[in-house]
């Protein structure tokens, strides 16, 4: 196991780890972050040798980061890496900012009244329900044909925005959305938008190479 602590006076990170071979807790790297990268050294003995070792975390995002192990026999004059990982979040969490991303381009879409970009971002075979009242569509063609009908009737002063509640994964490549859809009509003297309707969406995305697109999709009108 590892043991990471912070002491707030110093502003330093120690860490140890421990085994059960030895029940010992090993010396500490200690080290600490700046310009989003954290550097951390100490002393141990390899091949019955003195040697420092430092590690190097960087590339560090809300979702993965970058580790590098290195050695250094002469008093860190120069450094050997032995030891490079790349760490990424596992679970729905770690997909968020592409979720995000495709739910933005359906807002972006909608509101430019392009049917084919909007229906582009649905799976071949997902379903689109209006559970309050409207349609069940089933396929990608089908949510296409109804929107290409939609967006003529929707007058301009009206946009689309959808913000992402929560999310959890089901399986490998399959997660589940919570979200509210908020339709807003533009102020004819040029004031703040005002919320016309307000929807819940429950939906099922899944993975297509790099992105997310919509597998099922049920939206419940709010009062």
């Amino acid at each position: 196991m590892s043991v990471r602590l912070y002491e707030p006076s110093t502003r330093q990170w120690t860490i140890r780890w421990a085994n059960a071979r030895d029940g010992d807790l090993g010396e500490p790297m200690v080290g600490g972050f700046a310009d989003g990268v954290g550097t951390f050294h100490n002393q141990e003995r390899f091949g019955g040798r003195p040697v420092l070792v430092r590690f190097i975390f960087s590339d560090i995002s809300t979702t993965s980061f970058r580790l590098e192990q290195a050695f250094s026999a002469d008093g860190g004059r120069s450094w050997e890496p032995n030891w490079i990982a790349r760490f990424e979040r596992a679970g729905a969490d770690a997909h968020l900012s592409a979720i995000e991303a495709t739910w933005r381009a359906i807002d972006a879409a909608w509101n430019a009244r392009d049917a084919a970009r909007f229906s582009a971002l649905y799976a071949d075979a997902a379903s689109f329900e209006f559970v309050n009242e409207g349609p069940l569509l089933n396929g990608r063609d089908a949510i296409r044909r109804h929107f290409v009908e939609q967006f003529r009737r929707t007058a301009p002063p009206f946009s689309h925005h959808t913000t992402i509640r929560s999310t959890r994964q089901l399986a490998d490549g399959v997660i589940a959305v919570d979200g509210v859809v908020q339709v807003m009509r533009a102020s004819s003297d040029g004031g703040a938008a005002a919320v016309y309707h307000r929807f819940m969406i429950y939906g099922v995305m899944v993975r297509s190479g790099d992105a997310w697109r919509i597998d099922s999709l049920r939206i419940f009108q709010m009062p």
